[in-house]
């Protein structure tokens, strides 16, 4: 039910408020991901983002677009902005904290679904349905929270997202009603040559909402202004993802592509 479907640091102006600004100059962020592309399931995800530090508001700003396609059934168009103050707690130690706020909007393709009043026995899927008359767009508002601890060459993220815990469907059912989702993750940087333009980037990612867990771990590696990522992903149903992908950094623009395929055989 949540429309973050990967580990919550490639999304994180998204997923974590207080990482607004961490970076300080203003940052344009693009992104797609193909989920699955060996299966044809037709899932992708695009967003833009751009934040930047204010010395004026003593924090950062950031806003963002988020699009969502899922199998050409569900479309979700998400848009978004918050703000984070940023504290600087120690003489390397910053913390940061934020509140965030967007607007979601679900449609949904009807004319692909197929439910099982539909379908006859000898011709399949051909029969008229009496259960779509429930079955519409709908649009919704959410809240996020977060931390953001950076020492040195290390960072410890901690954020809440659907803190409202919003009706997707507007039907008013717990099954309606998506779960609070928590994100932690701690990624640290070692410089591989004396101009900090080689670097090697362990990341770890845990994220919980309702009965589902997901954990992620892997390396990037940067090299100047290009970057490749590789990610192991596994969640408390045992499915065990590989995602691999890049990413090209000019003057304050970043552009990420990624894959992720199913190593399981399920």
């Amino acid at each position: 039910q949540g429309w973050v479907s990967n580990p919550g640091f490639q999304a994180v102006i998204m997923v974590n408020p207080a990482s607004a600004g961490a970076e300080s100059d203003g940052i344009l962020r693009m992104a797609f991901q193909n989920q699955y592309p060996d299966h044809n399931f037709g899932l992708y995800t695009a967003s833009v983002s751009y934040d930047v530090y204010s010395p004026f508001l003593h924090g950062g700003l950031s806003g963002y677009i988020l699009n969502e396609y899922l199998g050409g059934i569900i479309n979700d168009t998400r848009g978004g902005f918050s703000y984070s103050y940023h504290l600087k707690a120690g003489r390397e130690l910053y913390i940061n904290a934020g509140l965030g706020a967007a607007i979601q909007y679900r449609a949904i393709n009807r004319q692909k679904i197929i439910l099982p009043d539909q379908i006859d026995p000898l011709l399949g899927a051909v029969l008229p349905s009496s259960d779509f008359t429930d079955i519409s767009g709908r649009a919704f508002f959410d809240i996020a929270t977060g931390f953001l601890v950076s020492f040195r060459n290390y960072m410890v993220s901690v954020s809440v997202n659907h803190l409202t815990r919003p009706d997707v469907e507007g039907s008013g059912l717990p099954e309606s009603l998506l779960d609070r989702r928590l994100t932690m993750y701690f990624c640290t940087a070692f410089n591989l040559d004396s101009r900090k333009i080689w670097q090697i980037k362990p990341v770890f990612c845990y994220e919980y909402a309702g009965k589902d867990m997901l954990w992620a771990g892997g390396i990037v590696l940067n090299a100047g202004e290009f970057s490749l990522n590789t990610l192991i992903i596994t969640n408390n149903v045992k499915d065990i993802n590989l995602q691999t992908g890049f990413g090209f950094r000019k003057w304050r623009t970043l552009f990420f592509y990624n894959y992720c395929f199913k190593l399981d055989k399920k």
